[in-house]
Order: structure tokens, then C-alpha cells, then sequence
């Protein structure tokens, strides 16, 4: 039986702009999913021609397109997307993103159980209060302070959130996104602790979205500048939206657990902007998530990192009167704690050899890129290394950015490039097939390894499994 639209328990309402193929293809995958408890709406930000061609294409009951009239940016948008929504829940994700699709039932099932103003679902809660009831899959905060100290401590992705349609429509939320600025990147947060203090709410740590594409730039999509200091995991955006949410939440909270939670948000946004900092910067795919090359982020900075963090901390306390001596000493205590980690980082043996690593990688990565300029400059193509060496089909080791330039390098050529194998074949999408390394490789006439600084290592590991030519790019460019 088909359920009306009053009755859908779920809209899953996605934020598009000019991505066409991505929004298409995370469409037709949560379609595969047969359950006439969710519909799906489009809400679109006036993309370019392309992109709402392949969006209107799609051919589903189940699917609705919204488009502005004019361009709103995208935290005006992700309110436009919430709102379009019809079902008793709204639940947001980005066309960007990748869903587990076999997680959509978990969600429907958990939802058509559970009576909660809004929610969220993934990893992102450093921590649950003690007492809260743990389901098998899920967890639900009462409201008041059990609710409000987990939402408000969630590090959110817009992905993943949702909230009562009811819930929604009776709030003042439209200032969050329609003031960025003033409240942060991320505006879901001051909805969710909002909700908290009102409504019982869920939090869910199933894996049900996971970072899988690439920006086209390196300019950030919130501010349009082509540095990447506005991004919001930089140390930065962490303490100035952490400091906004934290003197927000202050005002709206009742006192008896402001000092918890402070401490609670305090621990969560050092962490972030110092150690998971560090981490992010030095993960390659993480980096090309935002467009970025990964870069190495030195202990000593990551102290000038909580100094800071801790000095305009102290500063926020005294603009939201927070006098009592004990939760000073507290946050003292958890700042003291981070530095400490810190220490250990710079007291490590390996920490030049992790320095020489990245440095190599770069300059062997530059000195790849200088060759192939000049050879673009002279007007000719890589693919005549291929014709002259006799190699007509061939695969791509390292599906980064080099591998993807070698893609449409060798487009509109005589070679063709069958597939591309990088150890992290499941979280990267390309015009291509990619598989891992682990897998059965198809016979092609060469491999080429775009990751040249450790051409050694992995030819080593391919020859094992293959039997045809093995080249790294950087002997391509130097002797075509």
C-alpha cells in the first residue's frame, strides 16, 4: 500500500548546486531502496543548465524538485531544503555526500518508534550524559539537560540532522541560517540545543553517510575566498563558531548545567582545533574532500593553537559573567591536558622523519607537475609516451589529484585509461571504475603510479600481483 503524502514518515530533502551527476547518482541510490516511508525533495540553489537538465531527468513519484528563483548561498539554502519537506521528519543531506543506503531502513524503523523533536544520525557526539536510556541502535535524551548537554556537543555535519516537521514549523529558526556569520557555519547546532530545552530528543552513532567527493576549487564554498582559513574544521572557524554556540547557549540554558557543558563544548572544540587539526591536514583524501593538499601542521603550532584557544576562551567567560572559580579550574585543567598531548607529539623521534616525508612528497610532486607544464607549453600530449611505447590500455595507481589530471589528459586520445586503484577505492568516485589494490586487477598493457615518491614500495606490491610493465609518471614526463 502506497502511503499518501501526509503520511510519509520521512522526506530526505537534499541541498543542490552545480553538482548534477553527484546529486543524481546519491538520488537513484536511496531510490533503490523499496519503503513508502520516505519521499525525497531537491531543493536547488539556481545551478547552471547542465545540472537541472540531469535533475529534472530523474523519474520517480517519490521525487520532488525545488528551485529558487535566485541564488541564496548555502546555509540560506539548507534552511530552503529543511523547509521544503513534508514528511513527519526532515531529515538534510547534502548532494555532495554519500549515503550507506542499507542504513535507510535502520533510520525509518528507529524513527516510526521513536516520539522526538529532532535528532541526530552519525559519529559526530564526542560523548553521551550518563543515565541517558541506550537503545540497541540509538539513544533518547529527555528534554532539558540530558538532551541540551548531548546536542549541544555534537561537532555536526548538516548531513545527518533531522527534526520534527511540526518541531520546525513552530520555530524561530531561520535567523541560524540566514546570519551565518553571526552564528557560525553550521547552524544546526542552536536548532538542535534550541529543540533540546523543549523536546525530548535521539542521537543515533549508526555510519550513515560518509565523505566521498572532491571540490572542483580550492575556494571555499562559505566565503568564497581562495585561502582555506574559513573552512570549518580550521583552528580559526572551531574557536570563533565554538565561542558564538557556547555564549548562545549560555543565554538560553538554565544554570545549574551551564558549567557542564561549557567544560563539555571547551574540551570538544581544543580537541578539535589542535589535535583533529593536525590529522585532517596531514590525511590526503581528507584534504581533497575540501580541495586542498594535504600539509603538515607542526606540534609547535598546534601550541600557539590552544594558547590562543585558551586565551579567547577567557575572554568569552568574562563577556557571559561565568565568575565561578571551580569551572575555571576545570577548563584549566582540560587546556593543561591538551598541551600535554602536544608535548608528546613534539618529544617523538619521528617527528623530522614526518616532516622529511611530507617534504619529499611535495617536491617529487612538483617536480612531476613543472615537467608536464612544459610539455603542455610545447603543445604536445602524454599520451605520446603511450603510442610510442605500444601501450593502449592502461590503469592509474593513485586516484588523487594527479591521477585525475592523467584522466583528462589522455581524454579524446587513442589510449584508454580501464580502471584507476587506490587503497581507498570505496570513498573515491571518478568518470572510471576504481578498485582496491586487494582485488583482482583486469589485464591491462601497463599500470601507471601517479604517487611517485613511493614508486618503489608500490610497484613492489604490484608486481606481486601482476605481470605487465609497471611506470611511475614521473619517468612519463622526463622521457616522452
Amino acid at each position: 500500500m502506497v502511503m499518501k503524502m501526509s503520511e510519509i514518515l520521512l522526506s530526505i530533502c537534499i541541498s543542490s548546486y552545480n553538482r548534477g551527476s553527484k546529486c543524481v547518482r546519491l538520488v537513484e541510490k536511496i531510490l533503490t531502496v523499496e519503503d513508502d516511508r520516505y519521499n525525497i525533495f531537491i531543493c536547488d540553489d539556481c545551478s547552471n543548465k547542465d545540472t537541472i537538465e540531469k535533475l529534472k531527468n530523474l523519474r520517480s513519484s517519490k521525487v520532488f524538485l525545488i528551485q529558487n528563483k535566485k541564488n541564496v548561498g548555502p546555509c540560506k539554502n539548507w534552511f530552503n531544503t529543511i523547509d521544503c519537506g513534508t514528511g513527519r521528519y526532515i531529515l538534510h543531506v547534502l548532494d555532495r555526500d554519500d549515503i550507506f543506503i542499507n542504513k535507510i531502513k535502520i533510520v525509518l524503523d528507529i524513527l516510526e518508534k521513536s516520539s522526538v523533536g529532532a535528532g541526530y544520525f552519525g559519529k559526530s557526539a564526542m560523548y553521551l550524559v550518563d543515565g541517558i536510556k541506550k537503545h540497541i541502535s540509538f539513544s533518547v535524551c529527555k528534554k532539558g539537560k540530558e538532551a541540551f548537554l548531548t546536542m549541544a556537543g555534537i561537532a555536526i555535519h548538516p548531513t545527518g540532522f533531522f527534526v520534527k516537521k511540526s518541531v520546525w514549523e513552530q520555530g524561530n529558526y531561520k535567523k541560524f541560517f540566514y546570519q551565518s556569520n553571526k552564528y557560525g557555519i553550521y547552524p544546526h547546532s542552536y536548532v538542535l540545543s534550541d529543540i533540546a530545552l523543549k523536546k525530548d530528543m535521539l542521537f543515533s552513532p549508526i555510519s550513515f553517510y560518509y565523505i566521498a567527493y572532491r571540490t572542483e576549487n580550492k575556494k571555499s564554498r562559505f566565503y568564497k575566498k581562495s585561502n582555506n582559513k574559513d573552512y570549518w574544521w580550521m583552528p580559526d572557524s572551531v574557536i570563533k563558531t565554538d565561542n558564538c554556540l557556547i555564549a548562545y547557549c549560555c543565554k538560553i540554558a538554565e544554570k545549574k548545567y551551564i558549567d557542564e557543558f561549557i567544560c563539555r563544548r571547551f574540551r570538544d572544540s581544543l580537541n578539535r582545533s589542535t589535535i583533529i587539526y593536525k590529522k585532517i591536514s596531514a590525511s590526503q583524501s581528507e584534504m581533497e574532500h575540501y580541495g586542498l593538499n594535504a600539509d603538515f601542521v607542526s606540534p609547535w603550532k598546534l601550541l600557539l593553537i590552544s594558547t590562543k584557544h585558551w586565551i579567547t576562551f577567557l575572554i568569552v567567560l568574562k563577556k557571559i559573567k561565568i565568575q565561578n572559580k571551580t569551572i575555571r579550574n576545570e577548563l584549566r585543567n582540560i587546556w593543561v591536558s591538551n598541551i600535554k598531548i602536544i608535548v608528546e607529539m613534539i618529544k617523538k623521534k619521528n617527528i623530522f622523519e614526518e616532516l622529511l616525508s611530507v617534504s619529499n612528497h611535495n617536491l617529487a610532486l612538483f617536480r612531476v607537475m613543472n615537467q608536464w607544464v612544459k610539455i603542455k607549453q610545447e603543445g604536445r600530449n602524454l599520451s605520446e609516451y603511450f603510442e610510442k611505447e605500444g601501450y593502449k590500455r592502461i590503469a592509474i595507481y593513485g586516484m588523487g589529484y594527479v591521477g585525475e589530471t592523467l584522466i583528462e589528459e589522455l581524454k579524446d586520445t587513442t589510449i584508454s585509461v580501464i580502471y584507476g586503484i587506490d587503497k581507498n577505492a570505496n570513498a573515491v568516485y571518478s568518470s572510471i571504475n576504481i578498485v582496491s589494490i586487494n582485488e583482482i586487477l583486469e589485464q591491462v598493457d601497463a599500470i601507471v603510479v601517479t604517487i611517485v615518491d613511493s614508486f618503489s614500495n608500490i610497484s613492489t606490491e604490484l608486481s606481486k600481483k601482476v605481470k605487465y610493465p609497471i611506470i611511475s609518471l614521473y619517468d612519463i614526463v622526463y622521457d616522452i
